[in-house]
Parts: C-alpha cells; structure tokens; sequence
C-alpha cells in the first residue's frame, strides 16, 4: 500500500463529498440569483434516492476488499480483483446518472441535462480503462472505490432529510429580510400619492432577495393593499414534490391561485376561498405566510 495514494484518494472522497453538499445546499446560499441552481441542487439530492442501489454493492464489495487485504497481509494467496463489482458499479452509476439528467432536464432545462451527461461521458474514459486494469492486475494498494458508492449516496439522502427545515428556513428568513427596503418603498408610494402602485413590473427588478435559488421579489396590488410574492426552494424529500410560495400581505388578505385561467374563470369571491394550495403556515415575521401547492 503506498501512503501517497491512499491519503490522495481519502482527500478526492472529502472534496467530492463536501462538494456534493455544497451543490444540495446552493440555491439556499446568500448570493446573486442563479438560475441553474435548483436544477444543480435537485440532481445532487438525486444521487441519495437514484443512487441508492450504489450503497448495497458498496458494501458487498469493500468487504470483499478487506477481505483480500487480509489475506495479502498475512501473505496467503489473494482470489478476485474487483473487477466486476467496478463493472456492475459503472453500470448502475451510468443508469444514475441518465437519471440525474432528466431530473435536471425537468428541473431547470435541457442544457443542464446536456451538461450532466457529457460530464459522465468525461468521467466514463476514465473509468472505463480503469476497469479493465481490474480484470488483469489486482490493485496493489486498498482499493477506496467501494466507499465512494457507499458515502456519497447516503450524504446525500441523509443531508436533506436532517437538515432540510433549518436550511430552508434560514433561506426564508433572510428573502423576508431583504424584503424591508421594498416595502418601505411601497408604503412610503402609499402615503404620497394615496395608494400602491399598479405595477412593478420593469426592465431592472432593482430589489433583490439576494437568495441564489429566488429570482426576484413578484408584486401584485389587490383592492387595497397588495401582495408581494417570492418561490422558496425546498429540498426534494421535504414533503416530496411541493412548491412553496412566500406571500407578504400587510391587511393579511393573502392571494396566491395556483392557475392563471382560475382567475379568468371564476368568481373572485369563489377563488378567495379556494386558492389551490393545500397548505398554508405563518412565518416568524408579521404579515408573512407561505403556502405549498402540489
């Protein structure tokens, strides 16, 4: 075994691992808005449900590894190579991967998936004559693979479903936070001329959530008052496949229709009690409430 190479591949398995979380948790980060953040967070989380298979022969196979360091440490004849547990691993992981990428298709557009895929083709010229080393020559060191199929997935579940509320929330807060210029702007609009504004809508948003996953802060004025909308990411186990719509109000009169045509279509005094939102809940501050729609 040479120390070199365990201690670079130890190394390469902490930065792959921490840059798999810093991918889950980026749209939630205080930053300029990106727009293939959720798209690049919601393929990292998939490898902790898609990618689940990995961890079983992750498994199987570094106990075949500890095995076979065994007995070359007490100098007895070594059988197997790892060869076709790295061949099913490239499968599986090339299955995964196809996977990755319609999710990240669906998730912020068919460049990201093109991206995903040409990446794993990247990374396939790489591991594809490293497999076939296998089949030849039994590596002469600890072979490390095993545990990437084993760590990455489960960080990768085990990341969203423990800390999937304190980050979100976190997120939600500071949007609500930096949302204090613009309504300061609006009420002062108000005392001036004696209502809201029609409109915000214009070439530069000028207020910004500063949140990577939300783009913009959305204003729509309803009789009186009005209601100043932003999308909060949410991790996908975080009750599987809702969005979730942050809603400022100041007469606490929040409007949030799931579909343009409901507007058109029906009676605003039947739309007023049924929005299309199956939940609703109060955040920390005044007048702020989000709602989550399937």
């Amino acid at each position: 075994m040479r120390p070199g190479t365990m201690m670079f591949q130890l190394i390469l398995l902490a930065g792959t691992t921490a840059l798999l979380i810093l991918s889950m948790v980026y749209p939630f980060l205080p930053c300029n808005y990106d727009a293939l953040a959720v798209g690049i967070s919601n393929m990292a989380q998939g490898v902790g449900i898609i990618g689940l298979p990995l961890v079983p022969l992750g498994l199987l196979w570094l106990i075949a590894e500890l095995w076979r360091l065994g007995r070359r440490r007490r100098n007895l004849a070594v059988k197997g190579n790892g060869f076709y547990f790295a061949l099913v691993a490239v499968v599986v992981a090339t299955l995964v991967s196809i996977a990755l990428a319609v999710i990240g298709v669906f998730s912020a557009g068919v460049s990201l998936g093109i991206v995903a895929l040409a990446g794993w083709l990247v990374a396939l010229r790489r591991l594809i004559p490293w497999v076939r080393a296998l089949r030849q020559t039994p590596p002469a060191h600890f072979n490390l693979a095993p545990l990437y199929l084993i760590v990455l997935p489960l960080t990768a579940l085990l990341i969203p479903l423990n800390l999937a509320t304190p980050i979100t929330t976190m997120s939600r807060e500071r949007a609500i936070s930096m949302s204090t210029e613009i309504i300061d702007a609006l009420e002062n609009y108000q005392r001036l001329h004696g209502g809201y504004p029609n409109t915000l809508i214009a070439t530069w948003p000028d207020y910004s959530p500063q949140v990577v996953g939300i783009e913009q802060y959305h204003y729509v004025q309803q009789g009186e008052a009005y209601n100043l909308i932003f999308q909060q990411p949410r991790f996908l186990l975080d009750d599987f496949g809702a969005r979730e719509f942050v809603v400022y109000n100041p007469l606490d009169e929040h409007m949030i229709i799931s579909h343009t045509s409901w507007i058109l279509v029906i009676d605003p005094s039947v739309l007023r009690r049924s929005q299309g939102w199956y939940a609703s809940r109060r955040t920390a501050a005044p007048h702020w409430k989000y709602f989550l729609f399937d």
